[in-house]
């Protein structure tokens, strides 16, 4: 006998010998009540998955849709520099890339179908409408005098298409070599080829140096290169137009 008296166990109705059809109801709802709560982690697990996949798809739409205008403008801008020669469109690739290098090369190939297919209305519009008159047309515009295209055309009288390659150094606008090479009647596919292979030449070269100078000095200075580099660019590209534009009065 111990000093303390032994207490009764109660035993609960769960501890308790059930019958065998209790025990299958039992077993049922606790069966259930598992499927119940699977289902819901189910279609919780599936409104998270379909709402990342949403956040993604508009994510993916809104990147595209930037894509595109930055390839119409860089087309558009393509046309203007073909067609009138005031302005190159690396001027624009060159700002994409630097915010991404990937976009600002991309950004490259529209710019160069742009620009040749400016260069083929001005090929096709200076055998319509003659030497005098496109002559006169040019001279309108700025940044294009006479002796720019007196240059132009004694270049072409040489070396043909190739005279374009000349465009890659030096500051002719590449429809002055359109309008001269169309009054020379020269082949239509092989002045094409040679516009492609010099715009995006071009083209490319201009935005990748751009991509690669602001790749090192963001390395250096990450957040001095993000504010400064777009005033720089923007400032060496108005210097320059300034210059080209008034150049020749």
């Amino acid at each position: 006998m111990g000093f303390f008296p032994k207490r009764t166990k109660k035993h609960g109705e769960w501890n308790l010998a059930l019958s065998p059809d209790e025990q299958k109801k039992r077993r049922r709802e606790a069966e259930e009540r598992r499927r119940a709560i699977a289902e819901r982690s189910s279609k919780r697990s599936k409104g998270q998955r379909s709402a990342r996949s949403a956040a993604s798809e508009r994510e993916g739409n809104g990147v595209a849709g930037a894509i595109a205008r930055e390839h119409t403008v860089a087309f558009a801008l393509g046309v203007v520099d073909g067609a009138l020669g005031l302005v190159s469109p690396d001027l624009w690739t060159s700002n994409l890339a630097l915010r991404s290098p990937k976009r600002g090369l991309t950004a490259t190939v529209a710019a160069t179908a742009g620009s040749v297919v400016g260069g083929a209305l001005t090929y096709r519009r200076s055998q319509k409408i003659g030497k005098r008159a496109s002559r006169a047309e040019f001279l309108g515009r700025p940044g294009i005098g006479g002796s720019t295209l007196s240059r132009v055309e004694r270049e072409s009288a040489r070396y043909g298409t190739r005279a374009m390659v000349s465009g890659l150094v030096e500051d002719v606008p590449y429809a002055a070599y359109a309008r001269e090479l169309g009054l020379r009647r020269v082949d239509m596919t092989e002045f094409l080829a040679w516009s492609a292979a010099t715009r995006m030449t071009r083209f490319a070269a201009m935005t990748g140096g751009v991509a690669i100078a602001s790749g090192l000095a963001r390395s250096v200075a990450p957040r001095l290169t993000r504010v400064a580099a777009p005033v720089l660019l923007n400032a060496a590209w108005i210097a320059h137009y300034s210059y080209r534009w008034n150049k020749n009065g």
